[in-house]
Formats: structure tokens, sequence, C-alpha cells
């Protein structure tokens, strides 16, 4: 009976290291992976859209965006103003969690374009999708009211037979910064688009099962 139970636990020791194959790939070496199959703050109200627990989701893959403003014009963007994330594989599920980022200098004047949430567009394919997250930690209050600290979106069911690697595009970003009421240190303004070399940033977890 031992040995029985030797073999079988050694199965299941091959089979959870065949389950994360091709994985490396496409996840930031800098960012600590969430246990598997957890959607980070979903269980925490006012943090997140409240999607449970699914242990059928591998680790999720992190990555970084950085994108300017849309609005005004005088110069070249500091950055590109979408940003694209692709050859994301999975079989039938994808999942996106956003999280906003700290406020960048704006390049060549030395102050920081303040902002305690933004909005931005996120676009699988063909489906686009709206995320409202602040940068503090905690749901959003006064003119970012709605904005929650982390925000899941789920695309799975753009996912039919036989898809090719989706892509995840960052777009449209607004943001509460007060540059139209004279004062662009600060924030907490009516929600406007983001100003030409203003820049808004953030994380984004990208949560699959299998890599199809």
């Amino acid at each position: 009976m031992k040995n029985l139970a030797h073999v079988g636990s050694l199965a299941l020791a091959v089979l959870a290291i065949a389950s994360g194959c091709g994985s490396n790939s496409y996840q930031d070496p800098a960012a600590a992976a969430a246990p598997a199959g957890q959607v980070p703050g979903a269980t925490t109200p006012g943090t997140d859209t409240g999607l449970p627990y699914d242990p059928n989701l591998a680790a999720p893959y992190s990555f970084s965006f950085r994108i300017a403003g849309t609005t005004g014009g005088g110069g070249t963007s500091p950055a590109a103003t979408s940003q694209t994330i692709t050859n994301i594989k999975t079989d039938n599920r994808l999942l996106v969690t956003l999280t906003g980022g700290n406020p960048a200098v704006v390049p060549g004047t030395g102050y920081t374009a303040a902002f305690s949430c933004i909005r931005v567009d996120v676009t699988v394919l063909g489906q686009t999708q709206t995320a409202y997250v602040t940068n503090t930690g905690a749901a959003g209050t006064g003119t970012c009211q709605g904005a929650v600290a982390r925000q899941t979106l789920d695309f799975s069911t753009r996912l039919s037979a036989n898809h090719a690697a989706p892509s995840i595009r960052i777009s449209n970003a607004m943001y509460d910064n007060c540059r139209l009421n004279g004062n662009p240190y600060a924030y907490g303004c009516p929600i406007t688009t983001v100003y030409w070399n203003h820049i808004v940033q953030g994380k984004l977890e990208v949560h699959v099962n299998g890599t199809n």
C-alpha cells in the first residue's frame, strides 16, 4: 500500500508540472505571482467586481501599462496613446485585472500630473470593456465615485473554438487631474481625457487556463 501511495503522489506531481508548461514566456519576472486560481481582491468588498475564486485559472501573468493622453498638442507625446499586449495564450478563459499606478512626472517640466483615479478602455478580440480604478488602494470618492482599487474584466465569451492568440489593448485614458481648473498638480476634479503630455500608468494581471 505504501508503494501505491508513493506512485499516486508521483503521478500528481508530474501532472502539476505539466500543467504549468508554456507560462513563463508571458510572466513579468519582477512580479510575484498570485496562487494558482486566485483572482486577487475578488472577495474583498469595494475593491473588485466580485468574481469568485476559480481553481481552473493559472497563476496570472503580470504586465505594466503606460500611456499618454490625446487632448491638446504642441509636441511629441512622451508615450504612446495606447498599449497592446500580444500573443496571450489560453484555452477558454481570459480575465484581466487592472490597478492604477502612481502619477508620472511630465517630461521636461519637473512636475507631476496628479490623479487618484483613471478610466481606460480594454479591448480583446473586438470587445471593449471599461475599467475604472484608483491608485489609492481604496474605493474612489468624490469625483472618482464608482472607481475601485482593482477591477477584473472577463473576456472569456470572446474565446471561440480554435481562436487565435488574443491581444489586449489599453486605450482612451481619462483621469481626475485638475488641469482644466488651472492646477495640474492637484486631483479630485471631474474626469476628463488625459492631456497630450501627461501619462497614466498601472498594472494588469492576465488570468488564463491552458496555453492554446
